[in-house]
């Protein structure tokens, strides 16, 4: 055994050790020093209740809350506020999964207007659905379609199956026409 390990820590020496303790007097010198030690490991400035909220959440720690609120779809590649909002509405989401509401909610939460026209409503073939996209104009990608195609079979209801689904993008803007019409006789005089 080696004697210098045990000189280093004396028995009765609280007094090196500054600030409160939770330890009782009797406690050893190397109890001390493994609580200070142990305090400035855990000593964190991070607020759990903040990790908890979509608003406060800091963004690193997005795709865990999105994972422990059961987000059903989350892409790495979605903007910030796309992201908090997905999580915000996933809890109204999962009280009315499976409903026209669900898909609604779910699609309005990454900017998107959706219209659902269901099969007895258009004549179509038993339970299928057909969804019209407005974008708004947010612009849509292959990667884009992919998620909203995902989104909706994460929220439609199990029996039915997407038949037809349709984007539509609308752009403002001033356009200019103009006109002009002309009107008139031509004669010729010829001589006799």
């Amino acid at each position: 055994m080696n004697l210098d390990y045990f000189l280093l820590f004396r028995l009765d020496n609280r007094q090196d050790f500054a600030g409160p303790s939770l330890l009782p007097s009797n406690s050893t010198s190397v109890e001390y020093a493994l609580e200070q030690s142990t305090a400035k490991a855990f000593a964190l400035e991070l607020k759990i209740k903040s990790l908890w909220n979509p608003v406060t959440c800091p963004v690193e720690f997005l795709p865990w809350l999105a994972w422990s609120l059961s987000v059903d779809s989350w892409n790495d590649n979605w903007s910030e506020l796309d992201k908090r909002s997905v999580i915000k509405s996933s809890f109204s989401s999962h009280k009315i999964k499976g409903t026209i509401g669900a898909l609604r909610l779910a699609l309005n939460s990454l900017g998107y207007d959706i219209s659902v026209e269901e099969w007895f409503q258009t004549g179509g073939d038993p339970y299928t659905f057909s969804v019209t996209i407005n974008t708004g104009g947010k612009t849509l990608s292959a990667e884009n379609l992919k998620d909203i195609e995902a989104i909706i079979d994460n929220n439609k209801n199990t029996r039915s199956h997407l038949q037809n689904l349709t984007t539509i993008d609308g752009v403002e803007g001033v356009f200019y026409t103009a006109a002009a019409c002309f009107a008139g006789d031509i004669t010729q005089i010829e001589p006799a």
